[in-house]
């Protein structure tokens, strides 16, 4: 079961605990007593480390799953490690990509809040470079703690030919992390009105996105990689386009992660080694079934 591994010393020092050839690691976060709290972040990430572990084979010494549940984290030996923090993320990043080798398959899985962070406004008009939401993202105010394209495109550049990444965020705005042109990773703002989070608590259905007023600009950092090609294959999927949004709501009783529920029923059906267009085959297909029911737009 989740939970019963025993670590030597550092879980997220890959050199005490490396894992085997195949890696991930998941990250759940509900933000719970935050503004824009969600309910089914950690349920999602959990099902996904029970789905690797069930379908996939790997042992939970090659999984790293970090949460912002402390039913979850404080079952663990080292507790402070699992907690769905910006450091612990970066570290996990490290972890997971630090030793690969050729043939190792690696990993990445978020379920939670993503943002636009303004990085750039001129003329009217604003743009963004996009990011997920650790649980710690207001722990400095105006400044968001997030964990953004450019650090998880400067993590996968350790990562050798011959290795493959996948990358799968059950959230909005989950950018462009992988290859670079230019200044193609930075987005047009994308204008989502007034969001009352506080209304929203008792709704259904809830967006995974975050934004808040006192966020300032937050300028693209000199060492952003602007002009840069990762050596590994990599390969992300993402619940929404930049422009629409993703959402968590009831599905069979309980609140579930839309795009997880659907991409880890197509996995199940179709099987891990089917192709890209199988999947989305069967995810636009259950995608269909869900949108008649809850008469989604997305």
């Amino acid at each position: 079961a989740l939970g019963s591994c025993h670590w030597r010393g550092d879980p997220l020092d890959p050199h005490e605990n490396p894992g085997g050839t195949r890696r991930a690691l998941i990250v759940g976060c509900d933000y719970q007593g935050q503004t824009g709290a969600l309910r089914a972040g950690v349920a999602d990430a959990q099902q996904w480390a029970r789905f690797f572990m069930k379908r996939c084979g790997l042992s939970e010494n090659d999984i790293r799953l970090l949460t912002d549940d402390p039913a979850h984290y404080q079952q663990k030996d080292s507790a402070g490690c699992a907690v769905a923090t910006r450091d612990n993320v970066l570290r996990a990043l490290q972890w997971l990509v630090a030793r690969s080798n050729r043939g190792d398959q690696l990993f990445f899985v978020f379920c939670g809040h993503g943002a636009q962070i303004v990085a750039e406004e001129y003329a009217g008009q604003k743009l963004c470079e996009n990011a997920v939401l650790p649980t710690d993202v207001c722990a400095d105010g105006e400044l968001p703690r997030v964990v953004s394209d450019t650090d998880v495109h400067k993590a996968l550049l350790a990562v050798p030919a011959g290795a493959q990444a996948t990358l799968i965020y059950d959230s909005c705005h989950s950018g462009q992390p992988l290859d670079r042109a230019g200044l193609n990773y930075l987005t047009e703002y994308v204008s989502r009105g007034r969001v009352d989070y506080e209304k929203l608590k008792g709704h259904p259905v809830l967006p995974r996105f975050l934004e808040l007023r006192q966020w300032k600009v937050r300028p693209t950092p000199a060492e952003a990689f602007r002009e840069s090609q990762l050596r590994c294959q990599a390969v992300q999927w993402s619940a929404c386009a930049n422009q629409q949004f993703c959402v968590e709501l009831p599905i069979d009783d309980r609140p579930r992660g839309v795009f997880t529920y659907i991409f880890v029923c197509a996995l199940l059906k179709a099987g891990v080694h089917a192709s890209s267009e199988a999947l989305m085959r069967e995810m636009v297909e259950l995608t269909g079934q869900l949108k008649g029911r809850w008469r989604l737009q997305q």
